[in-house]
């Protein structure tokens, strides 16, 4: 994560490194998904590929090892860094795709 406090594309302030993932409203768990979710439309993936994909994009994300197999793992399962991390990508591939992630699409 750079050292920016909020999101550059909508303004969100970024949460504190070295606290658990927030989730809820207004959360960063919220505000990544909301920017997947904007991806996914203008891509014409579903949520669930999209964020496969961000997921394959950033660098840090965890996996795990399941029924022999390694999947992601979890957005539940990942730290403030890694969450943020994975904004940053998503702010990148919307540069990459031409998409303007627009505040209030993500509620």
């Amino acid at each position: 994560m750079t050292s920016r406090s909020s999101c550059p594309a909508c303004g969100r302030p970024y949460p504190r490194l070295g606290l658990p993932r927030t989730t809820g409203p207004w959360s960063q768990n919220h505000h990544l998904r909301g920017h997947v979710r904007q991806l996914a439309e203008h891509t014409g993936f579903g949520m669930g590929e999209m964020m496969q994909v961000v997921k394959a994009e950033t660098v840090s994300w965890p996996t795990r090892e399941l029924r022999g197999r390694v999947v992601w793992a979890s957005e539940a399962d990942v730290s403030v860094e890694v969450a943020s991390e994975a904004i940053e990508r998503t702010h990148v591939m919307a540069v990459d795709l031409g998409v303007v992630l627009e505040e209030g699409k993500d509620e």
